[in-house]
């Protein structure tokens, strides 16, 4: 029973560092550039780009797929 608990134990320690970590990496400052470009891409984006202002587009996917998006 002792080894049970003990390798219970060490799962869970291990699973807080593994979160710990992964915390302190997404939000160190040398991601934050990275973050912030991934975050304005939506908006770099011309209206003239395919897909938009296309009233049809969705039954173009429908026609094309056979299911819709």
């Amino acid at each position: 029973m002792e080894g049970v608990t003990f390798a219970g134990s060490a799962i869970t320690v291990l699973a807080v560092l593994t979160f710990a970590g992964i915390v302190v990496w997404a939000y160190s400052s040398g991601r934050k550039k990275r973050f912030d470009q991934a975050a304005q891409a939506p908006f770099a984006l011309s209206d003239d780009a395919e897909g938009i202002g296309s009233g049809n587009s969705i039954n173009q996917d429908i026609d094309q797929r056979g299911r819709q998006p």
